[in-house]
This record gives structure tokens, sequence and C-alpha cells, in this order.
């Protein structure tokens, strides 16, 4: 079994324990709403005549559900392309925006995000929520960060929330694990990183805050230590 597999298995196995043990937007998970940062930009686009979303790892709908709520309630046209890896996150992502009454404005994508065709100059906003970090490799990161610089429309905004210096602990003993994390960049590299592939576009905002969550892996309960990152650029 090589690494990658083992990583992507390994997620799959925490998102799917997740995603059945816990409902959308009700409290207990992380599902329980939306990323208040996605929510804070909305506004900044609700004078757009139409409004094109890509969402990367959109799991069951917790961020591109509300978005589309939003332009439905100040009437504007709107269409999110949805990408997840997950069959599972996908089902339940149409059932929930049907749920919420947003069914037409989801457009379903199951497949890894570094395979997602990004057209240049194509989208008003682009999501990648805790999941460009998932990409296959750094080449893949790279070129993935390219393409979402490329793909938005001018004046466009890309909101990208990343975890960075990454570490993995086991809550009964407190030993060290592996990171089970495609990518794993120390967190000035990652900014760099960042910096570099949006350096046409203005930062609207670029903070990082060390956060701590527990999740579960295989028979393990496992302590998460991470740096998250959150880069929102606007095209110019």
């Amino acid at each position: 079994m090589n690494t990658l597999y083992k990583i992507r298995n390994a997620e799959r196995k925490s998102h799917e324990s997740c995603y059945e043990n816990n409902r959308l937007f009700e409290e207990g998970s992380w599902l329980a709403k939306p990323v208040s940062s996605v929510m804070d930009i909305l506004p900044l686009l609700n004078k757009e005549s139409s409004v094109k979303i890509l969402d990367l790892g959109c799991g069951v709908g917790r961020n591109c559900i509300p978005a589309a709520q939003f332009f439905s309630k100040i009437k504007t046209p709107c269409f999110i392309d949805c990408v997840d890896l997950l069959d599972c996150a996908i089902n339940q992502l149409m059932s929930y925006s049907k749920k919420y009454q947003v069914g037409d404005k989801i457009i379903p994508h199951t497949c890894a995000i570094e395979d997602f065709p990004i057209p240049p100059e194509t989208y008003t906003l682009i999501l990648g929520i805790s999941s460009l970090e998932h990409a296959a490799s750094l080449e893949h990161l790279k070129d993935l960060l390219s393409k979402i610089s490329l793909g938005l429309k001018p004046k466009g905004i890309a909101c990208l929330i990343l975890n960075s210096n990454i570490t993995e602990e086991n809550t009964v003993d407190h030993s060290i694990l592996l990171p089970q994390f495609e990518i794993n960049l120390p967190t000035e590299t990652m900014i760099n990183l960042l910096k570099k592939s949006f350096s046409k576009c203005r930062v609207l905002q670029n903070r990082t805050s060390a956060q701590s969550y527990t999740i579960p892996r295989e028979d393990l309960q496992v302590i998460i230590h991470t740096n998250v990152i959150t880069y929102i650029v606007q095209k110019l």
C-alpha cells in the first residue's frame, strides 16, 4: 500500500465517521456552521450580476450551501461547482442541498481536487477550505494554486484556509504519530508559496492561528496540532 493511498484512506475513514455521526448545521461537530471567513466575504460580491463559485473539497456542503442561500436571498443568479474525492460526501451534499432548497445551484463533481479542470477567468469566488493540503503532492499543490489564480475572474476572490506545520498525537499515551496529510509544509514555507502563487492579486487577509482538534484515526482518537493559514486574495 503506497503512502498516498494510506493517507487518503485514513482521511476517508475519518470524514466518513464524521458524516455518519453528525448532521450538517447541527451542534456537536465542525459541521455545525460555515466558516466565518467565507460568510464574511460573500457581501463583497453582492453587486455582481451573477456569481460562479468553485468549492474545492466541498464535503457535505458546510460552506457552499450557505453561499448558495446567501445569493438566493439577494436574488443573484449563482452556480457552484462542488468538488470532493469522496462519494459519500457528494451524495450527502446533494441530499442536503435539496433539503435547504438550493439543489438547483449545486453542481457535483466526484474527483481529486488536483484533477478538476479550472478554465481561466471563470469563477467569481474559489473556496479551498482545509482541502488544498490534500493535493497529491507539492507539485500538484503548486499547479493547483496556479490554476486557482488563473481561474479567477477580474475582481474575483479566492478564500483559502490551509493547515501547516502539522503534528498528530495519540490522546491515550501522547505518542507522536505520522501526520496523515499529503502535504505538510512549515508555516513560513506555505505562506511564501501562497504569496508567490497570487503575486498578481491584492491580499485581503493573511492570518495564521495555532489550533488543535481531535479526530478518529482507525481505533485511535488523535489530536491534530496545526498552524492554520487563512489567505484571502482578490484578482486585480
